[in-house]
């Protein structure tokens, strides 16, 4: 018989791994992988395969691994229900004696032992597990085996006695926001102001996008997508002047109110971009004061402290990387061998930098526990975001390697717009390695955030069914998918959500498998609905109603404003980048005007626009199109802040970094002069008249006169 060939095998061999071999893209068009790139993605595993001979020989040794396999390392018991764990011993004949033990996360201990003769034996469980993780530990022949059994709840948490398809609120970018105290950029303390501004109208949810640490020294990064821990809180958003030790320290006190602190301070302020090396400069010079404050004088905060460290050795481990990256000037990678393996002396790192360090995050931590602490006794929602990867520089990378995947990144695949693919920079898990360890970091991870979230985001959430991962040094039209244990990380976020009483969204944008949407709908995870994604050129049905279990918005951050949606701006900006050319722009415009007017025609069939009103403004549209969001049955609404004011510019451009402020832009108007907008106050009002049901007002009366005409898409821009 012929033997098979190394690219039959390779294939093969990578789907033992989870790596699929094709997929189909944006356009039902069937790609295969190349068998470079499955080398490459196989290699990042541990697995070197350059021949035939060595892919036969590790595919069988792949399969013997999996028929040997006595249990399963992760077993789930939804609802508390798993009568019976199966399982299959090794060797042939006899008698088969198996010790099994169940350890409950509480510590009870339950006796499983069984006696018989065959290779696949079955032990009874208690008839209702209580929630938590437990172990369960089989024992033969001297083999000892543990795999950790998660009792989930079937269904994500949702808090009883509340209109769950009614709630709304605002979300933005904390830098964004302007504010004549903070220094240079949004700080927790307007956040805060936020929420208290947006009661007024009962509004009930703030949501932002992910507040976690990252690069804002070299190698300078400071998406919020790609953190240095999903455990570490942004120092950045620390509000510096609610510190109580700035009152007590007079160094410190002295520097912020000096003349020339406080003109640098001011020029931040009224700069329209963020300046984060220059404004991280200035806090620094302050915390370092308040730190040493802090350590010398032992304070009224400092047995808070002693015991935050006690109960978390997180914030030493933390302090350490970032007092040892300092010294080193160098990312982990770079470090001395021992260093890498996670093996850090105090002669690695300087002291100061070290306290720097612990009593900024501790301090970042306390804040956001207290904006957290208060939003939940007025009933609000502080609505967070949990990024699909992390920085590959990172803490987390580097105390967890053995759990992140090197030499490859997190992306996304070609579509009609990023015709190349997309490498996000971001390394993802090791989908064996995740389950060996009982998904520990994961665990850890989405408890840290939702312990202060009242809702939380999971970004890119396909990525918990498959990834598409690049290899390094090759394009990202080379990716492949690898597969996940969708249904156990489910069964953490799950209990994790019960546990620390947190609604659950899903942002399924983009290319969806169908099994996506099916395992959000079985597990009560809200989906993502956004209207420049629905948005369809049919005049006879260009917007299908938000489902009643999504969250709805007109955009995201990583969309353009509805202003510049409804101009075109966007196009203009993929133009000049170079997505497309002269015959695809003229498409893609002609498209755009399609859409506004099927919108438009839309918003005047559901009596939102008045008939009469031939060239409606882009206020008349946003606001009759927020009314009809408002109105529909989806869970929760979310209106981008910037929207209000109809911002133009994007606070990110995909597929960009430095041609591009990404992560930067404030918003145009201060807090101030938000509150004092009439305009703002009254569309509010009606987007709270309509999730509560009452009769909105007619659209004459009740939407604001026009400002700004709504451009043209065909004439020409300057």
């Amino acid at each position: 018989m012929k033997k098979p060939s190394f690219s039959t095998l390779l294939r093969s061999l990578a789907r033992t791994f989870g790596i699929q071999s094709s997929y189909l893209d944006v356009g039902k068009v069937r790609r295969k992988a190349s068998l470079e790139s499955l080398q490459r993605i196989l290699a990042a595993l541990g697995v070197s395969v350059g021949s035939a001979a060595e892919a036969e020989e590790t595919l069988d040794a792949k399969r013997r691994e999996s028929q040997e396999r006595v249990c399963d390392p992760v077993l789930i018991a939804w609802n508390g229900n798993c009568r019976a764990i199966k399982f299959r011993l090794p060797g042939s004949g006899g008698n088969h004696a198996v010790r099994g033990e169940l350890q409950l996360e509480g510590g009870e201990t339950f006796d499983m032992t069984r006696t018989g003769e065959n290779h696949d034996c079955i032990l009874q469980l208690p008839p209702k597990l209580p929630l938590g993780y437990h172990k369960l530990h089989l024992e033969h022949d001297g083999t000892r085996i543990t795999s950790t059994l998660i009792s989930a709840p079937r269904k994500a948490f949702h808090a009883k006695g509340r209109k769950l398809s009614r709630e709304w609120g605002v979300v933005t970018p904390v830098y964004s926001l302007r504010s004549n105290r903070n220094w240079g950029s949004g700080d927790l303390a307007d956040l805060a102001e936020v929420g208290s501004w947006l009661k007024a109208w009962n509004g009930r949810v703030v949501g932002t996008l992910p507040l976690m640490a990252v690069h804002l020294q070299e190698p300078f990064d400071p998406s919020p997508y790609a953190p240095l821990s999903r455990r570490a809180w942004n120092e950045f958003y620390l509000a510096i002047d609610q510190l109580p030790e700035l009152m007590e320290c007079a160094p410190a006190a002295e520097l912020v109110n000096s003349a020339a602190f406080q003109q640098e301070l001011q020029a931040l302020r009224e700069a329209p971009l963020v300046d984060y090396r220059q404004q991280s400069s200035l806090r620094r010079q302050v915390l370092e004061l308040l730190t040493q404050h802090f350590f010398q004088q032992r304070g009224s905060r400092w047995s808070a402290f002693q015991q935050a460290i006690h109960d978390d050795p997180f914030l030493e481990d933390y302090a350490r990387f970032r007092a040892v990256w300092e010294s080193n000037s160098k990312p982990w990678q770079e470090w001395s061998e021992r260093q890498r393996a996670g093996q850090i002396d105090s002669a690695d790192f300087d002291q100061a930098a070290f306290r720097y360090h612990l009593f900024a995050q501790w301090a970042t931590r306390v804040q956001v526990e207290k904006l957290s602490s208060d939003m939940r006794l007025d009933k609000s929602t502080l609505y967070l975001d949990y990024p699909v990867g992390v920085h590959p520089n990172g803490y987390d990378a580097w105390r967890h390697a053995d759990l992140f995947v090197p030499a490859v990144a997190v992306g996304a695949p070609p579509d009609s717009v990023f015709t190349k693919g997309q490498n996000w920079g971001l390394s993802p898990f090791n989908p064996e390695r995740l389950r060996a360890t009982g998904y520990r970091y994961f665990i850890e991870s989405v408890r840290c955030q939702m312990q202060q979230a009242g809702a939380l985001r999971i970004d890119h959430v396909m990525g918990l069914h498959r990834q598409f991962w690049v290899p390094a040094e090759r394009p990202a039209s080379e990716g492949v998918f690898v597969n996940y244990p969708a249904e156990e990380m489910y069964a953490v976020l799950c209990l994790e959500s019960h546990l620390q009483r947190t609604q659950l969204m899903g942002e399924n944008l983009g290319t969806v498998p169908p099994a996506v949407n099916r395992m959000l709908n079985r597990h009560a995870i809200s989906g993502t609905y956004v209207v420049q994604y629905e948005l369809k050129p049919q005049a006879d049905e260009p917007l299908a109603a938000p489902p009643a279990l999504s969250v709805a918005s007109i955009n995201t951050h990583d969309m353009p404003t509805f202003a510049a949606f409804l101009q075109g701006l966007d196009l203009e900006d993929l133009f000049q980048l170079g997505l497309f050319d002269e015959q695809g722009i003229a498409v893609e415009r002609a498209r755009r005007t399609a859409i506004v007017n099927a919108l438009v025609q839309h918003l005047r069939q559901s009596r939102l626009l008045a008939d009469q009103d031939s060239e409606p403004s882009s206020e008349r549209i946003r606001d009759a199109l927020l009314l009809w969001l408002a109105r529909s049955d989806s869970r929760n609404l979310l209106i981008a802040l910037e929207d209000l004011w109809l911002e133009l510019l994007p606070q990110n451009v995909p597929g960009t970094s430095t041609d591009r402020p990404n992560w930067r832009r404030k918003h145009r108007l201060t807090l101030a002069a938000m509150y004092e907008n009439a305009e703002t106050d009254a569309l509010l009002q009606q987007v709270q008249e309509a999730r509560v049901g009452l009769r909105a007002k007619t659209p004459d009366s009740a939407i604001a006169a026009d400002h700004t005409p709504l451009l043209s898409l065909a004439e020409d821009r300057p």
